[in-house]
């Protein structure tokens, strides 16, 4: 009986972190986690910032806990294991908060987004060495799409691209 709920509490950790399961496909999971992010972001445009941002804020929460459970139950607490993309895809968020769903910001947004996730220059770099578990895997990404939006937001509105 205990095995059985100790298996099927693994279960929903995993489900999350990968994201059904996309994590662990072959190639660039990260990549694919970032894309699994499109229609949320599609549907999340039309709504207020104060709905994007609680949507961020509860998905970063839901994150933080079920990346802890998943590390602590596959014995990795101080890695950042290749399947875990919840944080792709919050990053994803974060990146085009506020913004209008349009097909050359998106993909503007989703390329930067990855480079600096793949390149981590200074300090997402830093944070990636330096700060471990849950919240080590989330903040370097949550750095990197703060660095995205802030680009994106002198390019695509300061030059006044979107109007």
């Amino acid at each position: 009986m205990k095995d059985k709920f100790i298996k099927k509490n693994k279960k929903l950790p995993y489900f999350i972190v990968t994201l059904g399961g996309v994590g662990n496909l072959p190639k660039a999971p990260g990549t694919w986690g970032s894309l699994v992010a499109l229609p949320s972001i599609f549907y999340l445009s039309s709504q207020s910032w104060v709905m994007q941002i609680t949507f961020i804020l509860l998905l970063f929460l839901l994150s933080l806990v079920f990346i802890k459970k998943y590390l602590v139950s596959s014995h990795c607490p101080n890695q950042d294991p290749k399947e875990v993309v919840i944080d792709e895809f919050l990053g994803m968020h974060i990146a085009v908060l506020g913004f209008p769903f349009h097909f050359s910001l998106i993909a503007t947004a989703f390329l930067l987004f990855r480079c600096l996730d793949i390149i981590k220059p200074f300090p997402i770099g830093f944070v990636d060495k330096n700060i471990k578990g849950a919240f080590g895997i989330l903040l370097d990404d949550i750095l990197a799409a703060l660095v995205t939006w802030s680009i994106l937001r002198v390019v695509f509105f300061k030059l006044q691209i979107f109007t």
